[in-house]
Order: structure tokens, then sequence, then C-alpha cells
């Protein structure tokens, strides 16, 4: 029931409610349900209801000042539905013009969290007021084709199936749709991975979903780490996967991960090496960071090594699909996009630190 659609339900309910009990009955009705809704409102959701709520309540206040003005004799339980609707049209159809200033409103406001829910909520009561419009407008034509029918077609059960009865049921309907729209959603942010958008320095500043990340036309800048897998000064390469954002089938490490929002560098290295080996207990050594940007992403780089020099640990590891390179394979490819950007960009300087290292400590011990 507290959602946006339900928030025209005492006005609703006055007019089902004028079709069968007297109008001071149905007043008496709907008045004490729209302050009953405002305090269940407060109570459960904590928020102020929308401007839908407060239009349901100016009509009222408009129907019983005319009610107390004896004025309801001429009148009709069908002629309080026509005017009820017509104004609630009128009003949304007002609200949805202003569109674009509450949006901006929204944006205005200088606290993050505040700004954030003022215009998710915004545009739900939007969609759900267009949605309520429009289905207010089919119901007046309805009502249209219903009066100029022929007589024999007119009697009191059509008048309150045709008035309160379609009503109700379209608003019911809306409620009930809304509802399975915010679970869904809700269900999909909280099954959402989430990253953190980070400064140069690696500081989070704000997240966002993955999702929302890899189809935005902004570039958010996400921390990534990426491990080289080196044996006995061999380098592990395979295919990337035709999916990735960046150079997909470009041969690289298999063991790239983002960084997900409150998760360390460690768990992202470890979840990196769990996924495609089944292990994450593997001696890793982070050598540096670096910032990776093209056309189509923006990140910042951690980049570790895994070096095995034992065959049996690396007979053990659960590797597919991928197979060792040489520092001499490696160099007469490179520069010819057979390799990936980052790969590139990292085996230069790998090459004049960690495995110039291993060759300087082999000379040493093969000299003792």
């Amino acid at each position: 029931m507290f959602n946006s659609a339900g928030e025209i339900l005492p006005l609703v309910l006055l007019i089902v409610a004028s079709f069968f009990v007297p109008f001071g009955t149905a007043f008496a009705i709907s008045i004490t349900f729209y302050f009953l809704y405002l305090l269940l409102t407060l109570m459960i959701t904590k928020h102020v209801p929308s401007f839908m709520f407060v239009i349901s309540g100016i009509i009222l206040v408009v129907f019983f000042m005319i009610f107390t003005a004896t004025l309801f004799d001429s009148l009709y339980p069908e002629h309080i539905a026509i005017v009820s609707e017509v104004a609630l049209i009128v009003s949304f159809s007002i609200s949805l013009t202003l569109k674009d200033f509450f949006i901006e409103k929204g944006k205005k406001k200088t606290n993050k969290d505040k700004r954030m829910f003022f215009l998710v909520r915004i545009r739900e009561i939007l969609l759900i007021t267009r949605i309520l419009r429009n289905i207010l407008i089919v119901h007046l034509i309805i009502i249209l084709i219903y009066k100029i029918s022929p007589d024999q077609f007119h009697s009191v059960t059509m008048d309150k199936i045709i008035f309160p009865g379609l009503l109700f049921t379209f608003i019911f309907f809306v409620m009930v749709f809304n509802t399975i729209r915010v679970s869904i959603v809700k269900k999909k942010i909280n099954s959402e991975d989430w990253l953190p958008i980070v400064n140069e320095t690696g500081g989070v500043i704000g997240k966002v979903a993955l999702s929302v990340s890899l189809t935005s036309q902004k570039s958010y800048l996400h921390p990534v780490v990426r491990v080289a897998l080196i044996y006995k000064g061999f380098f592990y390469l395979r295919k990337r996967p035709d999916r990735y954002v960046i150079n997909p089938e470009k041969i690289d490490y298999p063991f790239e991960k983002f960084v997900f929002y409150n998760h360390s560098l460690d768990e992202a290295v470890d979840n990196a090496l769990q996924k495609e080996m089944g292990k994450k207990d593997l001696p890793v050594k982070f050598v540096f960071r670096y910032l990776f940007n093209n056309n189509t992403t923006n990140r910042l780089v951690y980049l570790y090594t895994c070096k095995i020099n034992d065959e049996e640990t690396m007979n053990n590891l659960n590797l597919t699909k991928g197979k060792l390179w040489t520092e001499k394979q490696i160099e007469e490819n490179l520069g010819k996009g057979i390799f990936s950007e980052c790969f590139e960009k990292e085996y230069e300087i790998l090459k004049n630190t960690v495995l110039m290292a291993e060759k300087i400590l082999g000379n040493k011990t093969s000299a003792n």
C-alpha cells in the first residue's frame, strides 16, 4: 500500500464509498483513511508522502467545503468521480511538465545521501504519475462511451462497475505493479556488485554499481588487481574472454579482478587466483601501481607477481586454455596487436625489474 500509487487511495475511497453510502459517511471514511494513511506512512517508511498525496488531500478538502455548503443536493456520485479524475489528470500533467525542475532541485542538495534519495524518489513518483494519468484518461474515455451508449446498457449495477469498480481495479493493479517493480529493483540492488570510485592515489571518494559503471558514459576510476604468474622465468598467458571490456581475446594474464567496495586489495588478489585456479594461498608480491585509460575505461591498476619455481606446485594448479611464454616469444610479438595493452605496458617494467633480479640471483647461485 505504501507506494506512490497508494497515495491517491483516500480520494479513490471517497469515489467508491459515495456509490454505496451517504455522502457524509463517505467523507468520514475517506478523511479518516487519509490521516491514518499519513500516520502509518510516517511510522513505517519514515518519509512524508509525495505531492500525489497532497493533491488528493486538496481535492478532498474542496469537496468537503462544497459538501458543508449543502450544494451536494444537485450532484451525483458519478459527478464526484468525473471531477476528481479531471482534477487529478490536470494536476499530474502539471507535475510532469515540471519534471526537470524537480530533478534540478534534487541535484542541488548538498548532502549526497539526501540528493540520491530525492532523485530516486522523484523519478519513481514521476513514473507512477505518468501511469496513473494515462489510466485516468482511459477511464474517462470509458465513462464517455458508457454515457453515450443506448439506455438499455445503463443500470445501477453498471454505474457501480463503470465508475468506482473500474477505477478501483485500475488503481489496485497499478499498486500491485509498483510493489512488484520495487521488489525486483531492491532484489537487483541487493545482489549487485558495487565498485569504489577512487582518486589517482587510491583514496575512495564514492561507489557505483558495476552494471551502471559498465554502461555509463562517465569514466569512473576503479581499482583493479592483476597478477602475473611467472614460472622459472616463463609467463603463463592465455586469451582474454570475449566479454571483457578491455582488449577481448587478446593474450594476457588470466588473473584480473575488480576490487569491490569495502574489499581489500588482498581479498581481490585471492578472489582472482581462486576464480581461475581454485587456490588462493600462493606467494604473491605487490610490484607497482599505475593509471590505465582508454576510450572505454579508466582504471587504477595494482600489479602483483606470483613466482613459482617448484614443478610440482605448478602442475597442481588448475590451469586451462593457456600456456607458458618465454621472454623471446613475448618480445617477438610485442607491438603486433597480440597482447593486451596492460600486458605490454607491464612487461617492459617486469623485464627490467623482476626478471632481471631473477637472472642476477640465478647467476650468483651458479657462480657459487
